[in-house]
């Protein structure tokens, strides 16, 4: 009879996975880059079923991207973070995840005027008013006291005016939403155009941004750069001033051109939009990071 092949080493569960890559995301080297790539190879076809754990393997990706170790390291990252929506749309309550910023979930939040017209100019078919939320149609009527034509006469004599149809009637055949037929109300300038936008703001009106596998998501927050920065060595902490702790010359500082000034402001404006102070300390991570990268 002959010998028994002995049995291929089982794979260690996906949580265990998802820990080591945790442990090994800041650390450099050439055996801690293997490991990295041999980690995530190991999770790129293995669904992920646990929202918690989830979030916890979108946060290292996020981490190896603003820090990579070498090109391979940054390509399996970005294919990974790539395919993030569909992972969540997989989940049992893919709700769960509402709020974090991650490409294939929802963020809610009351804006000022400008923000929210900001970003129903950019996003129009991802962004509407929430209608779930039990205040949004009590803060249309507000508003609408305030708008020129029969609505607004309604607002101020009768009790239970269907704003929402107004809306509707008021968007026409057009692909305009609800969001954006109220903002194009709102809109105009002088005093009175004014006193309605700030108005606005100041109902809360809650707006539902769906972020798909949209740029504006924090897992495919990233910047263009030229050259990408390969960490070989530990990320430090420095105290004190950091004048005192960098190398050589003072980096020189230049006036950025129009357009990569509306480029950077584009990004800036929406990564905060509609995230938590959280999630967007953590977004950071991926954006800031890549252009740090170009600056070095």
């Amino acid at each position: 009879m002959p010998p028994r092949r002995p049995r291929p080493a089982a794979s260690p569960p996906t949580p265990a996975l998802i820990a080591r890559l945790e442990g090994v995301k800041s650390r450099f080297g050439p055996a801690e880059r293997a490991a990295k790539r041999a980690i995530l190879r190991e999770l790129a076809g293995r669904p992920i079923r646990d929202a918690a754990l989830l979030v916890r393997f979108h946060e290292a990706l996020c981490f190896l991207r603003a820090y990579p170790d070498g090109p391979a390291l940054l390509r399996a990252v970005e294919e990974s973070l790539d395919g993030f929506a569909p992972r969540v749309a997989a989940l049992a309550r893919p709700q769960r995840l509402d709020e974090t910023g991650i490409a294939g979930t929802v963020v809610y939040c009351p804006l000022s005027y400008p923000a929210a017209r900001w970003l129903a100019t950019r996003y129009a078919d991802a962004v509407e008013i929430d209608w779930e939320d039990g205040e949004s149609e009590a803060a249309l009527g507000a508003l609408a006291a305030t708008l020129p034509g029969l609505a607004a006469e309604e607002a101020l004599v009768e009790v239970g005016v269907p704003y929402r149809q107004w809306l509707a009637a008021a968007r026409g055949g057009g692909r305009r939403g609800d969001l954006s037929a109220l903002l194009d109300g709102v809109a105009g300038a002088g005093p009175v155009a004014t006193a309605r936008q700030a108005l606005y703001g100041a109902l809360g009106l809650r707006v539902r941004w769906d972020l798909r596998e949209g740029p504006a998501s924090r897992t495919r927050a990233a910047v263009p750069v030229s050259r990408v920065l390969f960490h070989r060595g530990p990320l430090r902490r420095w105290r004190g001033p950091v004048a005192r702790r960098l190398p050589g010359a003072p980096v020189p500082v230049r006036p950025a051109p129009a357009a990569e000034d509306r480029k950077a402001q584009r990004g800036a404006h929406a990564r905060p939009a509609c995230c938590s102070a959280g999630s967007f300390r953590a977004g950071t991570w991926g954006a800031a990071g890549r252009r740090a990268q170009a600056v070095r």
